[in-house]
């Protein structure tokens, strides 16, 4: 959950026995992170990163044959990099080995419940193209502010007296950097930037779409261009996206003041689950559908992350990769030492660790996912650290015939 590798997010779950990575794309490299970034706490020391935002646990280990490893604590990541010039898949596999995982979730593009009650329209990209939309857009959809901001450029007293935003300044960088935070601390606020005025920019305003960041594949850009949809994600990532916790941030400050926001997202993930029989529940809005053809005519996600004077890098050179998403086939990543120390030839049979067979029969369906994160979120003990664990043996032990 809201860490990469390569082309796709990785997805990840946890069992009673181990923490399986189920990564859907390979490349050279491959850089495993929390979000946000923090120093890792002492009671953990160096070797073991367990960061709020995320409840990932980032061990330092030693890397499956073949790769490099580049560990940097301060910013709770490790990176794997292919060292063979070439990645064929064939070298790949002799330190992974995938199988199916059974679940197949869906990315695309949500908007609150609640707004859709209000716009009908917005449910489908007809009701978002079209330069007739334009100003109803940029009007409907203000862009996120950072606590920093609030404080220091719309706040009469830069948040030396408590209001109904926020009852003080950030304290932190984090908080600082934070576009909600829990407690009524900060509510978040949104704001029309000056470009978003349709009044002195009535042919370029636009409504702010919250966007992926920029390791992450997205193709928003390409959609929103080539449908003539007015939505820019403007963020500070340099493709003007978000961190995976910003994110999160965001969609709960938009539900706190009840602000219209439009967001990438994707389902069989805790913030959806969340939300889930809520008037901020994630609701999706429905794209033209997708064909191989648009498939292969997206521009490469990787060029996200690079500068694009002329803008159109980001867009592709064709219209027909202007399409939703479709459903992605998870796969479950092991590696082949695991598999090795589960039977090892020198040990007896007797001795043979079971947890390599159970891991490759298991298989779970983005409803089972859901209930293990509807679970994970009402224990509300230790979010990012052990609930994840507890929300697993619970759901393995209410469901025990059908795991068995």
């Amino acid at each position: 959950i809201g860490v990469t590798a390569g082309r796709r997010r990785i997805w990840t779950t946890t069992t009673t026995a181990t923490t399986t990575i189920i990564i859907m794309w390979k490349r050279k490299r491959m850089t495993i992170r929390t979000f946000p970034a923090r120093t890792c706490p002492p009671k953990f020391g160096k070797p073991i990163c367990r960061c709020i935002g995320c409840w990932w646990t980032a061990v330092r280990w030693n890397p499956p044959r073949g790769w490099e490893r580049s560990w940097n604590v301060s910013t709770c990541s490790v990176t794997l990099e292919w060292i063979s010039i070439v990645a064929q898949p064939t070298n790949i596999s002799r330190s992974f080995l995938s199988f199916l995982f059974g679940s197949f979730p869906t990315e695309g593009t949500y908007v609150p419940l609640f707004v859709l009650e209000r716009h009908p329209a917005l449910g489908t990209y007809v009701g978002l193209r079209g330069e007739k939309h334009r100003h109803k857009l940029a009007e409907l959809f203000p862009t996120p502010t950072r606590w920093f901001d609030y404080c220091t450029a719309v706040s009469d007293t830069n948040c030396t007296q408590p209001d109904d935003v926020a009852q003080r300044a950030p304290a932190t960088t984090d908080e600082e950097e934070s576009y909600f935070v829990a407690d009524g601390l900060y509510n978040g606020y949104f704001r029309h930037l000056p470009e978003q005025n349709c009044t002195t920019h009535p042919t370029t305003c636009y409504g702010h779409f919250v966007d992926y960041p920029c390791s992450w594949a997205s193709h928003v850009r390409q959609y929103t261009h080539w449908l003539n949809i007015s939505l820019k994600s403007t963020g500070p990532d340099p493709a003007g996206g978000y961190s995976y916790m910003q994110l999160v941030q965001i969609w709960d400050a938009a539900n706190a003041t009840k602000t219209p926001v439009i967001m990438e997202w994707a389902s069989s993930e805790l913030n959806y689950q969340t939300y889930l029989g809520t008037d901020a529940e994630f609701t999706p809005v429905t794209l033209p559908p997708p064909t191989q053809e648009c498939i292969d005519s997206r521009s490469e996600y990787r060029n996200r992350c690079e500068p694009d004077p002329d803008g159109m890098d980001h867009v592709g050179s064709s219209p027909l990769g202007a399409c939703g998403n479709p459903p992605v086939t998870l796969y479950k990543a092991l590696s082949t030492v695991l598999q090795q120390w589960a039977s090892d030839p020198h040990q007896p049979m007797a001795l043979w660790n079971p947890a390599h067979e159970a891991i490759l029969k298991y298989r779970l369906s983005s409803l089972h996912i859901g209930q293990i994160f509807q679970t994970w979120n009402d224990l509300n003990i230790d979010k990012w650290g052990i609930d994840p664990r507890r929300a697993t043996c619970q759901w393995v032990g209410d469901n025990f015939d059908l795991v068995k």
